[in-house]
């Protein structure tokens, strides 16, 4: 599972088969384990995002697979 939070801007979040959501600074996400996140970005055409992530692993697992 990964948990974070939005430092500045704003994000969207989508995890599969959930409606997208919008973050803004201060907000929390959680990916549940062996979960697909559809779509997490920059939500602004001009304006930076930066985020926060914790992967909470046993060091033996990928941190990021891209599909």
């Amino acid at each position: 599972p990964v948990t974070g939070y939005i430092v500045s801007g704003t994000a969207v979040y989508q995890l599969e088969s959930e409606e997208p959501r919008i973050l803004q600074a201060g907000s929390a996400f959680y990916e549940p384990a062996d979960t697909r996140v559809a779509q997490f970005g920059n939500h602004s055409q001009s304006e930076p995002m930066e985020f926060v992530a914790f992967y909470l692993v046993n060091g033996r697992q990928e941190l990021i697979r891209m599909l």
